[in-house]
């Protein structure tokens, strides 16, 4: 019985990661009002020694959504295999239009076989992945679907893990 519920469990666990580049893909490109919060940010950074402006945007613009975006997102889960054993199943899909690949992977989220019980998994994925899929969903003019969704939800709702936490053991 035990066995069971948890095959189940493992079952609804959907295992993610995105990748992230920065948007432009140098400072030059950005338009005026990005580059002046661009500058913003970047004023906040601390270095060992001085850096041009395009080489901190190099470097570090594909992590912050504002100025970043998604190129591909890798995910997978458990599936029944052969006498009564759980095979791993994995996917990417990616591509240069950020709008199609997140409407691709809201849709994976929206009709997987868990629904209301699909738990998301991600290496630093509660500071990283998932605040930047939102963010960029937002910025694509699309809807958060519901398990991404947090807002309002108290920590025990929120069906999230994350290897960063457990690995760190709280």
């Amino acid at each position: 019985m035990i066995e069971t519920e948890l095959k189940n469990y493992l079952k609804n666990i959907l295992f993610i990661d995105i990748e992230t580049v920065s948007e432009k893909s140098n400072f030059d490109d950005l338009s005026e009002p990005l580059q002046f919060h661009w500058q913003r940010k970047a004023s906040f950074f601390k270095f060992d020694e001085p850096k041009e402006l395009s080489e901190v945007y190099f470097e570090k613009a594909g992590i912050y959504a504002e100025f970043g975006k998604i190129l591909c997102i890798g995910f997978g889960g458990l599936i029944d295999g052969p006498e009564g054993s759980l095979h791993l199943k994995a996917k990417t899909i990616g591509g240069a239009n950020e709008k199609d690949l997140l409407l691709e992977f809201a849709k994976i989220l929206v009709n997987h076989k868990a629904k209301g019980n699909l738990i998301l998994c991600a290496h630093n994925g509660k500071e990283f992945d998932f605040p930047y899929l939102c963010r960029r969903l937002i910025i694509n003019n699309l809807p958060i679907p519901v398990v991404l969704n947090m807002s309002g939800k108290k920590p025990w709702e929120v069906n999230h893990l994350d290897t960063m936490e457990l690995w760190k053991f709280g």
